[in-house]
């Protein structure tokens, strides 16, 4: 499966059977980060992005199926977690659709 169908067919549905609402799941949207003192709004590449009442939750950082997950991997994701404007995402998720890692974010 290539990292949409994941997505699409695995993680959303998951997701929204946890209680999270459309208006709580970002894709791939824009979001500011902090650089400095300036804030810019970039194009998002983390796969998913949750929210609850205002606060950035986790995100989730998708392969593909076939995609052996490497550091860089992990640290793309947590660094995704940490660069959000706001407040840092306290979780950090990296899945290849069979094998999910959840991350403490700040630690």
């Amino acid at each position: 499966m290539n990292e949409e169908a994941i997505r699409s067919k695995i993680l959303l549905p998951y997701i929204q059977d946890l209680g999270f609402e459309q208006s709580e799941i970002s894709f791939e949207d824009s979001f500011k980060i902090r650089l400095g003192r300036t804030e810019k709004t970039i194009r998002g590449r983390s796969d998913i992005l949750c929210t609850r009442d205002g606060q950035n939750l986790f995100i989730v950082e998708v392969k593909r199926a076939s995609h052996i997950i490497t550091e860089n991997d992990i640290k793309q994701g947590i660094s995704y977690s940490k660069a959000l404007v706001g407040n840092i995402a306290p979780f950090t998720i990296i899945t290849n659709g069979e094998k999910t890692t959840i991350y403490d974010t700040i630690s």
